[in-house]
């Protein structure tokens, strides 16, 4: 739900729309007109601005010009008793929400103004999500400004401050390394290291034994008698071409994923 601001002159009005708008969970606050409103969008966070257009200090154009200085994400819905198409217009040539005509029906009030809270949440998380990518430690070494390649950074971003266990499907040489290192990097467990077995280099008893700690099989010890997926989990684990493990060894392997 939203927090919201009501700025009008008619203490009514005010009174009925809060009413109708805290139904749906909404936290609402009142200005009696544009004077009383300034400081508080100065001051305060707003997710949805309604307000009239005429008022005795002022307009709403007035209103919506302070509310997007402050922050150009949050939705203003203008309420007028003399549509004009001018008005409308130029509303929404300054970034208005939308435009509802008094006297107005309740119920498209709360619909438009449950509208307006989705989009400026995600607009908010647009931009929270541009500002992680271009901040994301390792994205440089993944070349490209095509549309793929910014979703790849994107879904970088959502999963790197995850626990969740993260499969990369690609083609050979198209970077799926690349990519969990840079989860890593930008992960709670960067601070220690990535444990990376490429699967596809091992034989069958091997790789057996180099996940599963079979002492007498293992090449290379990590801890002496214990494979990469007996260790505590708390350090990442990557391994690379899953998909050329012998049949036998896969349900194992997705089993301790």
């Amino acid at each position: 739900m939203g927090r919201l601001l009501i700025v009008d002159d008619e203490p009514n009005l005010r009174r009925v729309l809060s009413s109708d708008l805290r139904l749906d969970g909404h936290s609402v606050e009142e200005a009696d007109g544009v004077s009383t409103a300034l400081p508080l969008l100065r001051d305060r966070d707003y997710d949805v601005v309604v307000t009239d257009q005429k008022m005795p200090d002022g307009d709403g154009l007035k209103v919506l010009s302070i509310a997007h200085e402050g922050d150009p994400s949050v939705a203003v819905i203008f309420l007028t008793a003399v549509p004009t198409i001018e008005l409308a217009v130029e509303s929404m040539r300054q970034g208005a929400f939308d435009f509802i005509t008094k006297p107005f029906n309740p119920e498209v009030v709360r619909a438009t103004v449950r509208r307006a809270c989705e989009r400026t949440g995600l607009l908010r998380e647009n931009q929270l999500l541009k500002s992680t990518v271009g901040s994301l430690l390792g994205a440089d070494t993944i070349f490209g400004n095509s549309a793929e390649i910014k979703r790849v950074r994107e879904q970088i971003a959502r999963a790197a401050p995850t626990d969740a266990s993260v499969l990369i499907v690609g083609e050979t040489g198209t970077g799926k390394e690349l990519v969990a290192r840079a989860i890593h990097r930008n992960s709670r467990r960067a601070n220690k290291p990535l444990i990376a077995v490429n699967c596809a280099a091992f034989t069958e008893t091997l790789l057996e034994g180099e996940l599963f700690g079979r002492e007498e099989l293992l090449q290379v010890r990590i801890e002496p008698g214990r494979g990469c997926l007996r260790r505590p989990m708390a350090e990442p684990f990557s391994w690379t071409k899953l998909a050329r493990c012998r049949q036998p060894l896969r349900p194992s392997c997705f089993a301790s994923w």
